[in-house]
């Protein structure tokens, strides 16, 4: 199954799993599996909504159990389980940014823009990447 509209993918530490962010409103993350064939043929398995608008980024913790994602529009980072399988399973957090939409661009600023999130890599400590205009 091909992904709507991807911006961003993200492997699992093993290489074996390949996750896209699917930049719709709403946004969608998508895991495939890698064949390891040799091929490297994606075989779809599944998408699950993220919660938010206009999916923008997202990555595996190092230790392979979560997936997180950014929405860019409606400024959240929701937190999903990864089933044994790859799949994603059930969202375990989500993360609001705030802020006002006073910048100098009051079309395209009405509030936090999510754009990345990190961890470190031992995964002990995350960070999040927004845009929230301020005066």
């Amino acid at each position: 199954m091909p992904a709507s509209n991807p911006s961003f993918l993200a492997l699992n530490p093993a290489l074996t799993h390949l996750y896209s962010v699917n930049e719709d409103d709403p946004g969608n993350v998508s895991a495939y599996v890698i064949d390891q064939d040799w091929s490297g043929r994606l075989v779809f398995i599944n998408s699950v909504p993220a919660n938010g608008r206009h999916t923008t980024h997202l990555i595996v913790h190092p230790l392979g159990q979560y997936l997180m994602a950014a929405n860019y529009t409606s400024g959240n980072f929701p937190i999903f389980r990864l089933q044994s399988d790859g799949s994603i399973g059930a969202r375990t957090a989500d993360f609001q940014s705030v802020g006002n939409g006073t910048g100098p661009n009051a079309g395209r600023q009405e509030g936090p823009h999510a754009h990345q999130i990190l961890t470190d890599l031992d995964g002990m400590h995350s960070s999040a990447s927004i845009w929230a205009p301020t005066r």
